[in-house]
């Protein structure tokens, strides 16, 4: 159980991370990270096996994959989407908690993108997860995995983004990138600066331009 203590936090970091937003629509940025870090501690660490605990944390899970999602973390997200579908598998399984199944099929949607965000990823243990589970009807189900595998990769994108070495600098380089880029909101710039900050730290990044050559960026 979540103590009021916590809860208090989780609110507090919740409306302290959507108060730096400058809109309904903008996404989360370095400075959100230490917060959304805390935030997976406080959910994880506290996590109890009851209804109400399992509730709270779907909430905080889905929470932190839209967060990361809009920094375009895919792996990080898909590991929270992952742990919202599990969770709302015992909700449904141990409390009968119809509620659980509310959104489920986004969650598995994105779920899917997202592992196939970097690499072909057949999710076939997502699968076997879900197929049964009472969740999602089974066909409805085959209809999700079947509609994003067959697009499950139009553009490319580095893998080098699911690795601990990128995910361990990329903090630290994001915001050197917003304290040097001179055009706001141009892509081009950005990536360059990423690429050339990466590199100080022996990583090879490959720009969305590099891996996806005759589509036009602004």
């Amino acid at each position: 159980m979540y103590s009021d203590k916590i809860q208090k936090e989780i609110v507090e970091i919740v409306e302290r991370v959507r108060g730096r937003k400058e809109h309904e629509y903008a996404g989360a940025t370095y400075r959100d990270i230490p917060d959304l870090k805390r935030l997976d501690e406080l959910f994880t660490d506290n996590l109890d096996n009851d209804e109400d605990s399992l509730i709270l944390a779907v909430m905080g899970y889905n929470f932190l994959a839209e967060e990361y999602t809009s920094l375009t973390r895919m792996s990080v997200a898909a590991f929270f989407l992952e742990k919202v579908l599990k969770l709302k598998i015992i909700l449904i399984k141990e409390f009968k908690n119809q509620n659980a199944c509310k959104n489920a099929e986004t969650v598995l949607t994105n779920l899917l993108r997202d592992r196939n965000y970097f690499v072909d990823d057949d999710c076939k243990d997502l699968l076997a997860l879900v197929k049964g589970s009472g969740l999602i009807c089974d066909a409805k189900i085959d209809e999700i995995y079947q509609k994003r595998m067959k697009n499950r990769r139009t553009f490319n994108n580095d893998p080098v983004e699911m690795t601990p070495e990128y995910l361990a600098v990329i903090d630290e380089v994001e915001e050197k990138v917003a304290k040097n880029k001179k055009l706001k909101d141009v892509c081009l710039e950005e990536w360059d600066l990423k690429q050339q900050y990466l590199a100080e730290k022996g990583i090879t990044w490959k720009t969305p331009i590099m891996l996806n050559p005759g589509v036009m960026f602004d």
